[in-house]
């Protein structure tokens, strides 16, 4: 029988925590202006807010960071965890889901659609499209680049070929 290929994938936390750290900084920064606000608020010469709606406008804001905080800290901490396997089965491959709990779903090769390397802004990754959904990979999940566009190439050969 042969030996199914696995690959860890896993993001490592020296990427995760720099950006909770960003992210914390963000919210207490927004929190600070809104606690001691004594003026008004212009957006880009559009929207002028007086010193209470300045106020509730940084509120939001620190808010909104709050909740990217709790989102980045979740990250992070699973950051800290083993590497989760992409596996080669028979039949199928698991991939990683684009949630917010870090799950991994089995995806048969017949419903695979296709195999891309994408690009956006110069940072590149790999979409896995099928009937299920379209899935995406990240070149520092991977121990290497290599490893990356091996994973690619497999999962090609096997839904494609």
């Amino acid at each position: 029988m042969p030996q199914q290929l696995q690959y860890p994938y896993r993001v490592p936390p020296r990427r995760t925590v720099p950006a909770l750290l960003v992210t914390v900084g963000l919210t207490v920064f927004m929190a600070y202006f809104a606690y001691g606000n004594v003026r008004g608020l212009r957006f880009a010469r559009v929207i002028t807010l007086s010193p209470q709606g300045a106020t509730w406008a940084y509120w939001t804001f620190a808010a909104v960071c709050l909740l990217g905080s709790v989102i980045m800290a979740r990250i992070a901490i699973r950051s800290f965890r083993p590497a989760q396997m992409l596996v080669f089965g028979p039949h199928d491959v698991i991939l990683p889901r684009a949630t917010l709990r870090g799950e991994f779903c089995a995806v048969p090769y017949l419903t695979i659609t296709s195999v891309q390397l994408r690009e956006l802004r110069g940072k590149k990754f790999g979409v896995i499209q099928s009937s299920l959904g379209e899935f995406s990979v990240i070149p520092i999940g991977f121990e290497s680049s290599h490893e990356f566009e091996e994973f690619l190439k497999a999962v090609n050969a096997r839904a494609c070929g």
